[in-house]
């Protein structure tokens, strides 16, 4: 027994020694490769969990009771998760680390492992948290909380500054609660709650993660980031390229904070639940308005009631940046009631940058009938009663309504005193199918020290599901020193219809082209202050633009999303605007532009004009055959074409045909030319109106008229005075059948 009761003692005694020696030297400072691997003994350079890992990098206080003397860390740390050796089941802390700078980082590579954790306290339910720790990168890691009632996959708080989340997979699997203080990812010192307003972390960043639950369920919110009620430090957080989906409300929701970039996320969900849906919700009120909202992806957001794509609350921000939620898609189909695709309000905001709304693209769509649902494009008050923004830009958004009722872009540019340079709603493409009332651009653009150009916006109207109501597809209110220019608007719908509807401004308006295809008797072309416009001239009258159009502009494929002109009636009649040198697509405008937010290049080759003979008698007809070629990447019909002859008379006809893009068709008319003149004669067969390249617009080809019989009388002469009857006696010249000395030939010549 004595003998036994050593050996066991000397083994504890072994045990306790490695493991003195090993803790203690943890007291120095980290550096260099370590890994995590639980199915391989600890040592200096492995470590068998996370926690044992956090453990070494605490600064201050230990666990054991011991302190750190100097840094934690002394260099770079890589400590790589050995693959195949997880899971880990374990709730992790990193705390503040000695040491850290952004050279010192410290980097946890997950190799796909899979840190969990099934949280019991509501008020520690976090699988990973970062308690004030600084430059830490965790890569390729799955993180999940695993309780169905509460969780929080990882958690910033206490000034948590400098770190990166990369590449990592953070889940949910079992989440059904509600409650708002559960999250994916958060920055917030709240535990009990997620709403604690103060400096939680900033140049953090999330990129390349995926976070997702089950359909229907999921947390509260996807990322969360909450900032000081007060103050004005900027603590900017960047998200990019992440993809969030499975949320119960907010699939990013920041509030209070300054200058957060949110760019190339995606956001959805899978499932349908109840509540209020909103992709994106920042609640920057007295603070940093100036957010970067770039190239985000939000879809289907299947709630049950009012849904935002975007929703962005800037009252009374401050900052120095830029406000710019710009080249955004929203796409929501079916949506059952009250629909945002991008919320944008700035109102008094102290913000010394720029203001943009630009290049989304936003499609909200009721597929089916049923409840009356109000949709809402562009609800820009981005650019109101601002204090210090030099400039506000809506511009190039394409914007597709389908519902019941609705706005296409609401562009409120209102009272602004400090613009350093033209304010713009310009280059933006709205298709409105509604049925009760649909407003396609409400311009409100009042009080503003440097003009506003509404220039170069196609805007089209058409039947939801009936044909009634009242559409206006460009509505003026209050407006002061704006431009109206090159606006494009066509309507094919029942109801009370407007072109442009005008209440009290005294903007200029030119070269603007109204459209009625459905040539509809509820149609009119405007209205200024009260007065129906309901006549094409009266609207050139009234609104004293002279050079207005009443053109078929004849677009492309509207259901199909193409808005692109294609009559050759209609290329290049606008006019150049101030500072607007591209469309809607990016491409530069010409000199002679195009009307509407697309800027079209149509050019048509003549060749293989063909005239069969090349000489020929006065009188002579031929219908002339010429090769089309469509040099174009659409598709082309309606081409007028005609000829002259020797430049005069000219015949023009229409190819009804439908000239693929890229191919040619031989094109016969069916007015035959008529050759009189004699001696050479041109033929011309041309485009009959305009294109974008000139140089192959017309052929000619020649035919040589021989003269007809011209001089004195033709009369009889002394050898030939007379006729030969047919089946006479067979007399000669000299010896006709008849005479008849008396005879006059008269020619109809």
């Amino acid at each position: 027994m004595k003998s036994i009761y050593k050996k066991t003692f000397a083994r504890k005694f072994g045990f306790l020694l490695a493991f003195s020696i090993f803790s203690s030297g943890a007291f120095a400072a980290l550096s260099g490769t370590y890994t995590i691997d639980a199915t391989s003994n600890a040592s200096t350079t492995n470590y068998k969990t996370f926690a044992s890992l956090a453990s070494d990098l605490l600064s201050g206080t230990r666990a054991d009771g011991g302190t750190v003397n100097g840094p934690a860390v002394s260099g770079p740390v890589i400590v790589n998760v050995v693959k195949g050796s997880g899971p880990y089941t374990e709730q992790v802390t990193f705390g503040a680390i000695a040491g850290v700078s952004a050279t010192n980082t410290i980097k946890i590579n997950g190799n796909g492992e899979t840190l969990q954790f099934t949280a019991t306290s509501s008020a520690a339910s976090y699988t990973l948290q970062l308690n004030g720790t600084d430059y830490t990168i965790i890569d390729n890691l799955v993180i999940k909380a695993l309780s169905s009632s509460m969780g929080r996959c990882v958690h910033l708080m206490n000034q948590a500054d400098y770190n990166t989340l990369s590449n990592c997979l953070l889940q949910m699997p079992n989440m059904t609660s509600t409650s708002n203080i559960y999250f994916y990812y958060g920055i917030t010192n709240g535990t009990s709650s997620t709403q604690t307003y103060a400096n939680a972390g900033r140049e953090n960043t999330v990129t390349k993660c995926t976070m997702n639950a089950r359909a229907g369920g999921g947390p509260y919110s996807g990322i969360v980031v909450m900032d000081e009620s007060s103050g004005s430090t900027v603590k900017k957080n960047y998200f990019t390229d992440n993809k969030i989906t499975d949320f119960y409300y907010y699939g990013i929701w920041t509030y209070y904070a300054f200058q957060q970039s949110i760019i190339g996320n995606e956001l959805w969900n899978t499932g349908t639940s109840s509540a209020v849906k909103y992709g994106m919700y920042n609640y920057c009120y007295q603070k940093g308005g100036d957010y970067t909202i770039e190239n985000n992806y939000i879809h289907d957001l299947m709630g049950t009631t009012t849904q935002y794509g975007i929703y962005h609350y800037a009252y009374y921000g401050t900052g120095s940046g830029d406000m710019k939620i710009d080249k955004n898609r929203v796409i929501l189909i079916n949506q059952p009631t009250t629909t945002y695709g991008i919320y944008a309000y700035g109102y008094y905001a102290n913000i010394t940058g720029v203001y943009s709304s630009s290049d989304n693209y936003i499609q909200l769509e009721k597929a089916s009938t049923g409840a009356n649902a109000y949709y809402y494009g562009l609800y820009s008050f981005g650019a109101y009663y601002l204090t210090s923004f030099k400039k506000a830009s809506i511009d190039r958004n394409t914007v597709r309504i389908k519902a019941y009722a609705g706005y296409g872009i609401y562009g409120y540019v209102y009272y602004n005193s400090s613009f350093s340079s033209r304010a713009s709603i310009s280059n933006n493409i709205v298709d409105m199918a509604v049925d009760y009332y649909g407003y396609g651009v409400f311009a409100y653009c009042y009080l503003n020290n440097q003009p506003v150009d509404v220039a170069y916006n196609t805007v089209v109207g058409r039947t939801f599901n009936t044909s009634s109501g009242y559409k206006y597809l460009m509505y003026i209110y209050y407006v002061d020193g704006v431009i109206h220019n090159n606006n494009l608007l066509s309507i094919d719908n029942g109801g009370t219809n407007f072109g442009i509807f005008d209440y009290y401004s005294n903007g200029s308006f030119s070269n603007n082209n109204i459209w009625d295809a459905n040539l509809g008797a509820s149609f009119n072309f405007g209205a200024r202050n009260g007065s129906t416009v309901a006549s094409f001239d009266d609207y050139k009258t009234q609104f004293n633009d002279k050079n207005g159009k009443n053109l078929n502009p004849v677009l492309g494929n509207i259901p199909a999303g193409d808005f692109k002109p294609t009559s050759f009636n209609f290329v290049n009649l606008g006019i150049p605007v101030n500072g607007i040198t591209t469309d809607n697509a990016g491409v530069t405008r010409s000199s002679t532009p195009d009307i509407g937010a697309l800027e079209y290049y149509i050019d048509v080759a003549f060749s293989n004009f063909v005239i069969t003979k090349t000489t020929e008698c006065g009188g002579y007809k031929e219908n002339f055959t010429v090769t089309v070629t469509n040099n174009n990447l659409i598709d082309i019909k309606d081409v007028p074409v005609a000829f002259t002859i020797n430049g005069v008379r000219k015949v023009s006809e229409v190819i009804k045909a439908t000239i693929k893009a890229g191919k040619s068709i031989d094109y016969t008319f069916t007015t035959a030319a008529e050759f009189n003149f004699p001696g050479v004669n041109t033929a011309m067969v041309f485009l009959d109106g305009t294109d974008d390249n000139t140089s192959n617009n017309a052929v000619t080809k020649t035919i040589t008229i021989t003269n007809s019989p011209f001089g004195g009388s033709i009369v009889e002469g002394a050898s030939f005075p007379g006729y030969f009857r047919q089946g006479g006696s067979g007399g000669t010249t000299a010896n006709p059948d008849v005479t008849v000395p008396d005879l006059e030939i008269i020619y109809d010549i």
